[in-house]
């Protein structure tokens, strides 16, 4: 029996390949992902995840938006290593699917 999984990431391309391992797996149930800031701002995490769940196959997949910044330091980015948009400046499908905008704890708590 699979595992169901969320996974909470702030996908650059490293999250990338993590994420497309956990959906070959049949191990594991991704029920959905929550994006946070971190390799770059939010609005680029959250369209890097749905870019990853479309290139998998995956495009009904929950995305959700989570946080914007840590809660205790400024934000620090990682733009030098990801490139500016997360992905190494590597182009993706155009994106079929859309974050959904509610907060990523409510997708938790109804899992």
């Amino acid at each position: 029996m699979a595992r169901s999984v969320i996974i909470d990431t702030d996908p650059g391309q490293d999250d990338a390949v993590a994420i497309l391992l956990a959906f070959a797996s049949p191990e594991l149930e991704v029920l959905g992902i929550t994006a946070v800031a971190g390799n770059v701002p939010l609005a680029l995490t959250e369209k890097n995840a749905r870019k990853i769940c479309e290139l998998a196959g995956r495009p009904g997949t929950h995305v959700h938006a989570g946080a914007d910044r840590p809660l205790l330091r400024k934000l620090v980015t990682a733009e030098h290593v990801h490139g500016k948009p997360g992905s190494m400046g590597r182009s993706c499908p155009s994106l079929r699917c859309g974050c959904k905008r509610r907060m990523r704890w409510i997708f938790w708590s109804r899992h």
